[in-house]
């Protein structure tokens, strides 16, 4: 298998910078890179930015969404998959109709 080394950030992607001092959430674009199908340039789409429920995760710097437009449908449920075993039960990841929602849920 043939790992996706490059990962990107949509240029209006705001990211915490406490997040990247929070290895947790450090782990969740690690596990994304290393997940992805191969070749696949990985592109975060939301950091702490964007519009999402009034808790969210992406508030507090602990969740990224994933691009999946480029992907088939079978491509992204892979990679869904890959990504929940690869991250385990404390980190929730769900496939959405237009991208991989990853959060940390621990600690």
């Amino acid at each position: 298998m043939t790992i996706a080394r490059q990962i990107k950030f949509k240029p209006d992607v705001l990211v915490l910078a406490s997040s990247l001092c929070n290895y947790h959430v450090v782990d969740i674009l690690l596990a994304a890179v290393e997940t992805a199908p191969a070749d696949y340039v990985v592109t975060v789409t939301s950091g702490c930015d964007g519009k999402h429920l009034e808790n969210s995760s992406h508030y507090r710097g602990k969740a990224f969404d994933f691009r999946i437009r480029d992907l088939s449908g079978s491509q992204a449920r892979t990679w869904t998959d890959r990504l929940r075993l690869a991250l385990g039960n404390r980190y929730f990841v769900l496939l959405e109709p237009d991208h991989i929602h990853v959060q940390f849920n621990g600690d």
